[in-house]
This record gives C-alpha cells, sequence and structure tokens, in this order.
C-alpha cells in the first residue's frame, strides 16, 4: 500500500491552485464542458500529493477535496448536458426564435409567436409613438373638428358608413387576396380600361373588350362575411360600371343593368341594391353605398336597395341627363343643368346651389359636388377635410367626390385632388388622365394608354390595378 506520509493532512488540503481548474470550465462552450469537468476530476482523483481516497487506516473515509471535486464535476457535467441538448434542439428547429419565415401576404409562419414579439420590442422606444400609414394609425387629431370656413361641427362618426376600416381604425388582418380574373387576361399590368370606378374598399374598370374587371376587397363591410363584389360575371360584357359601397352594377350592350356584390343591410336584410328591374333599358347607372339608381332611355330616375333616407325615392316629373348617388342621398342634372337632390342632408349635401347650372355631377357620403358651364367646381355639404373646397383658378373636365376629398381632371389631364390626405388619396402621380374616380380612402385614373393608376389606402390591394 501507498504511504500517506507525504500527503497533506485531512481539513488542510492545498487546494488553491486546483480552484483556479474552474474558470476554462465556466469559459468552454456548453457542448464541451462535461469534458472539462470530467477531465479536472480526473486529475485531482489521481493526484496522489492532494486527494487520497481513504486513509491508510480507512477510518476517515473520502476527504474533502475529493467531495468537492466530484459535486463540482457532477454539476458541470448536468449543466453540459442541458445546455449541449438546447444547442442542438435549437439548431435544427426551423421555427427558432430567429429563424421566422414569412408567406406571401408578409404572415408570420412561426410556431413560436413569443419570438415575433421579442423581435419587435428591439426596435426602437420612439417608433411606438409613431403612425403606420397603410392601415394601422393612432386618432388623427381626434377627427379634425369644426372647418372654420364651413360650420360644419365634426365628422359625423356616429353615422359614418364605413366605421369597420374608418380611418382610426388598426386593421389586425393582412390584406385579402384581390377578386381579379386572370384566366383570359393579358399579362398583369398590361391591361387596357376604358372605364374606371373607385368604390369603398375596391375598384372596377372595363377592358377595351368590355369585360369588368375588380380588384381589391370581396367582403361586407357590416357582417366582415364575402359577397364577392370584387368577382364580376365572366359571361357579360358591359358598356358602363358603377362601383358601390360593397356592391357594383354594369350596363350591357342592350341597355340591361346587372350587379354582384352585397344585397342586404347593415342587419343581413335583403333591401336589394344588387336586384336591378328587368324590365328596364338603361342609358346611365351609379352605385351608392346600399342603393343603386339609373336612368332609362326616357331619362327617368330609377333607384333600388336602401331607403331609409329617401335616397332610392326619386321625383318621378323630372327628366334628367345625369344621376349620382352617396352614400344616404342622390342627386341629379335636369335638361337645363339644374341640380336636384334627395335623401340625407345632413351636412347640406343635398342642397344645391339654386343659381348654377351644371354640366357634371358627382356624390360621396357627405358632399356633393359638380362643374358648371364654365367648368369651374363647385362643392358643398361636409368640409371637415377641406372637401368641399375646390380650387377656383382651374377650369376642369371631370369631377369625382370621395368620401372626404374630391379629385378632378384639367383641360390637360392634370389631376387636382383637395381633402383628406391621410392616406395619399389626394396626392395623384404627375401624368396625363383621361378618367378619374375617387373611392372610399384611394383614387383611381386612366392615363392616355388607357392604363389605370390608383394612389391612397390599400390595405385590401384596391390601389393594385390588375
Amino acid at each position: 500500500m501507498r504511504s500517506s506520509r507525504n500527503a497533506a493532512p485531512l481539513g488542510k488540503i492545498n487546494t488553491k491552485r486546483h480552484n483556479t481548474a474552474i474558470f476554462p470550465v465556466l469559459l468552454t462552450p456548453p457542448s464541451l464542458r462535461c469534458c472539462w469537468a470530467a477531465a479536472w476530476v480526473t486529475i485531482l482523483s489521481l493526484n496522489e500529493r492532494n486527494v487520497r481516497w481513504f486513509s491508510t487506516e480507512g477510518e476517515r473515509g473520502m476527504n474533502r477535496t475529493t467531495i468537492f471535486t466530484l459535486a463540482i464535476g457532477a454539476l458541470f457535467t448536468g449543466f453540459s448536458v442541458f445546455f449541449a441538448a438546447c444547442d442542438s434542439h435549437q439548431s435544427s428547429d426551423n421555427s427558432g426564435w430567429n429563424s421566422l419565415t414569412f408567406d406571401d401576404n408578409n404572415t408570420s409562419t412561426s410556431t413560436d409567436r413569443l419570438s415575433d414579439k421579442l423581435n419587435r420590442k428591439s426596435t426602437d422606444k420612439s417608433n411606438d409613438k409613431s403612425t403606420d400609414k397603410t392601415g394601422k394609425s393612432t386618432d388623427k387629431s381626434n377627427d379634425k373638428s369644426t372647418d372654420s370656413n364651413s360650420g360644419d361641427t365634426g365628422d359625423n362618426d356616429d353615422t359614418n358608413p364605413f366605421d369597420w376600416i374608418g380611418a382610426d381604425t388598426a386593421p389586425d388582418t393582412n390584406p385579402v387576396e384581390t377578386g381579379v380574373d386572370t384566366g383570359d387576361d393579358p399579362t398583369p399590368h398590361t391591361l387596357r380600361f376604358t372605364a374606371i370606378s373607385a368604390g369603398d374598399v375596391h375598384t372596377c374598370g372595363l377592358d377595351e373588350g368590355g369585360k369588368a374587371h375588380c380588384w381589391g376587397s370581396d367582403e361586407d363591410g357590416s357582417e366582415e362575411m364575402y359577397v364577392g363584389q370584387s368577382v364580376p360575371p365572366k359571361d357579360k360584357r358591359f358598356t358602363a360600371i358603377a362601383a358601390g359601397g360593397y356592391h357594383n352594377c354594369g350596363l350591357d350592350e342592350g341597355g340591361k343593368a346587372h350587379c354582384w356584390g352585397s344585397n342586404e343591410d347593415l342587419e343581413g336584410n335583403i333591401i336589394g341594391q344588387s336586384t336591378p328591374p328587368n324590365n328596364v333599358v338603361f342609358t346611365a347607372i351609379s352605385a351608392g353605398y346600399r342603393h343603386t339608381c339609373g336612368l332609362d332611355k326616357s331619362r327617368k330616375a330609377h333607384c333600388w336597395g336602401g331607403n331609409w333616407e329617401g335616397q332610392s325615392t326619386p321625383p318621378d316629373d323630372v327628366v334628367f341627363t345625369a344621376i349620382a348617388t352617396g352614400y344616404s342621398h342622390t342627386c341629379s342634372l335636369d335638361e337645363v343643368g339644374k341640380a336636384h337632390c334627395w335623401g340625407s342632408n345632413w351636412e347640406g349635401q343635398s342642397t344645391p346651389p339654386d343659381d348654377v347650372v351644371f354640366t357634371a355631377i358627382s356624390t360621396s357620403a357627405f358632399h356633393t359636388c359638380g362643374l358648371d358651364e364654365d367648368a369651374k367646381a363647385h362643392c358643398w355639404g361636409g368640409n371637415w377635410e377641406g372637401q368641399s373646397t375646390p380650387p377656383d383658378d382651374v377650369v376642369f373636365t371631370a369631377i369625382s367626390a370621395g368620401y372626404r376629398h374630391t379629385c378632378g381632371l384639367d383641360e390637360g389631364g392634370k389631376a387636382h385632388c383637395w381633402g383628406d390626405n391621410y392616406y395619399g388619396q389626394v396626392a395623384p402621380p404627375d401624368m396625363v388622365f383621361t378618367a378619374i374616380s375617387a373611392g372610399r380612402l384611394h383614387t383611381c385614373g386612366l392615363d392616355k394608354s388607357r392604363k389605370a393608376h390608383c394612389w391612397g389606402w390599400n390595405f385590401c390591394g384596391q390601389s393594385t390595378p390588375p
């Protein structure tokens, strides 16, 4: 048996130089810590000057250094196994915190939702107070109050027909797929249109062959259910098209009206805005929020759909030359250019000036605009965003009223817009247009080559024409 004469007495073992061996263990990557710990235990156990498993007499058992060494080794071995397993799992798991993937709609497909939240929190805190101009926004100065020139008292949020997608509502879903039918269409973005009409959260146009194309939302905003306003009939060819709130209507070559999309009111009751009369030959048509109107061959007005404010009850003793439908009011021009309006008049949108002869008219939710004989624009009704204050030094050839904005074309085809620009709907591109249409929070137009261009809110793809 080996002599214990040179061994240090129990309890007085010098372990200072061996305790420093713990630092390589701490600095070693997790996958190698078990190796360091095992090596450390082995070295100390085999060092006869400092460690003895048993005393020569066998009465004392293991000394303190050996117990301490084994305990530390076992501890680090356990941690090494744990961290090695974690490293291996994370390196092989594609849904880890740093391996988020996204589909075509920028939707996170990771199964680890926490990682997405942590990544968002790592951005500068100053961004927390910024607004997102693509649909997610904070209250815009509490919905600008009274316009000093108009005497308006607010934006009538209590009667806002578009609350579900209002400018102060943050959408919590990604944009829906557009409803464009590309089965027999030319290459995307090469369609040439003869007409265009911007609705609430969708847009429609007619190509050179009279086929209808629509893009944007297919859902009814009040019910958030599919109604298909962006899926026009494939077997019809149209000469005119009109986009409404959540429905559309068009006229075929024989003057028959065809409508598609929502046919109900806010409560889901069928009111018939997409059910035109069958025995009428129309020459003009206009789709409003939840009602539709048209002019027959004798220039008599016919309206169907919602009528809670009398918007679908036109005068029957007037011969009209033009008609335009808004949210809950309708306006028309008679043979001498006088404007007639019926329906709601909350902001004076149904009270046109009496001393003006109009050649064109356009209605929206709470305001109406028209062009006089000198091609000067006139607007009346709500004006809290300046939508009823057109420039007075522009000669217009076309005008279109949107929800809180208005746009028109001058003699050179340049677009002029005024009113709410929260989503860029009054910031048209610098080009020559031949047609223009203002929708809910977006605007569209046709250039000289008949290509469609849209600007403004695009949450549902309504500003992305084919």
